[in-house]
């Protein structure tokens, strides 16, 4: 079987192109302030916890203070009028919401879920 040439090995880079490297650093000033001595931090930022195994069964429902934390970068600023969701594909009419009009139009609600292992 012959490759295309294009992705034959000689031509492939383990470079990072210039395109994908960061040109400043990553700002953390929007993070929200943390101030629970419960986690476990296991990285600052992005902040990365967990509570300690035995705080997970304490109560059968898990207090906000005991859940994991897992970011992957900073937390964004979502600016009302201007952050869309879409909802579409296997739907009888696709939708379109700014963040606004989800906190203004929708009633909050609470639900419980579980997490099986």
């Amino acid at each position: 079987m012959d490759l295309n040439p294009s992705l034959k090995q000689e031509s492939l880079s383990m470079k990072t192109p210039s395109s994908v490297i960061m040109k400043k650093p990553l700002n953390y000033s929007n993070d929200p302030t943390r101030s629970n001595n419960i986690l476990n931090v296991r990285k600052a930022a992005p902040f990365n916890a967990e509570p300690p195994l035995p705080k997970l069964v304490d109560e059968y429902c898990t207090p906000e203070d005991v859940f994991f934390v897992r970011t992957h970068g900073p937390m964004p600023i979502l600016q009302g009028d201007r952050h869309e969701f879409i909802i579409d594909g296997m739907v009888k009419k696709p939708v379109k919401l700014t963040v606004r009009e989800l906190k203004e139009n929708f009633e909050k609600v609470e639900i419980m879920a579980t997490i099986q292992v």
